[in-house]
């Protein structure tokens, strides 16, 4: 997993990460939550690179609507992504006019 792999995947959230967050991003969701959609968001990764209906798009990348589709998690889903981006572990980046969330590494 992480930046070694040809495939960059989403590292789990630590506890000392978790703790470091400011309290209006850390009490949105647990760190347990937190880590179940960091592996809900990687297998979604996974699927965009080596799914059909997928191709010719950027597999390092998910929108904001693919997360909220996968995580089934609501508003809760805008935490997840401001927690990832605020963590380092995603960033944020223009595909086709739309802001995507890529993997940062």
């Amino acid at each position: 997993e992480g930046s070694d792999s040809l495939f960059p995947l989403i590292e789990e959230v630590t506890e000392e990460e978790f703790g470091g967050a400011p309290d209006y991003l850390a009490s949105a969701m647990p760190r347990e939550a937190l880590n179940q959609a960091v592996k809900n968001v990687n297998e979604l990764l996974t699927d965009k690179r080596f799914d059909p209906q997928y191709e010719g798009l950027d597999g390092n990348c998910v929108t904001m609507e693919e997360m909220q589709g996968r995580l089934r998690v609501g508003l809760k889903t805008k935490a997840v992504v401001l927690l990832l981006l605020h963590l380092g572990r995603l960033q944020t980046a223009k595909h086709k006019g739309a802001i995507v969330y890529k993997v940062s590494g």
